[in-house]
């Protein structure tokens, strides 16, 4: 919950880092709802750790056997119910921070295009003069992202 939209779009990357971590809390919860039972399956010994224990199942069926990224599960884990991460900021109707909260990610998305470049921010400066439509920016997108997600498109 963003109780105000900070100044600028890399404080609001920061701060929904602080959250989506790795085995963060909704990481966990989700591998207990998913694996619990493969879990009390198993024989543990009193030493063991229950949550290393799930995290392996959890490994072996979420990336071994499809092939994902080492971030699977430990950042991520595919989920059709139950607990998540979602962005919620609160806004008055008709106050700027509408249009604020349009901006910042929109630079946001445009600063994460520019990831891995040596200066980030004169890149994403110029992309943002160029008033890019919606159409534009996808092409542009398509062409210069660098995709880090868990997941094998």
């Amino acid at each position: 919950m963003h109780w105000n939209l900070p100044g600028n779009p890399i404080d609001l990357e920061q701060r929904e880092g602080r959250i989506n971590r790795y085995k963060s809390l909704v990481i966990r919860q989700q591998v207990a709802s998913k694996y619990r039972a493969a879990l009390s399956e198993q024989v543990l010994a009193p030493h063991d750790d229950p949550w290393d224990q799930i995290f392996q199942i959890a490994d072996r069926e979420e990336r071994i056997a499809t092939g994902k990224c080492e971030l699977v599960p430990y950042w991520h884990v595919e989920a059709t119910h139950g607990p998540r991460i979602e962005r919620v900021v609160p806004l008055y109707p008709f106050s700027l921070d509408q249009s604020r909260l349009n901006h910042i990610l929109r630079t946001l998305a445009i600063y994460r295009l520019a990831f891995g470049q040596p200066r980030q921010a004169e890149l994403v400066d110029h992309l943002l003069e160029r008033n890019f439509s919606p159409e534009e920016l996808r092409d542009v997108m398509d062409q210069l992202v660098i995709d880090l997600s868990p997941m094998r498109r």
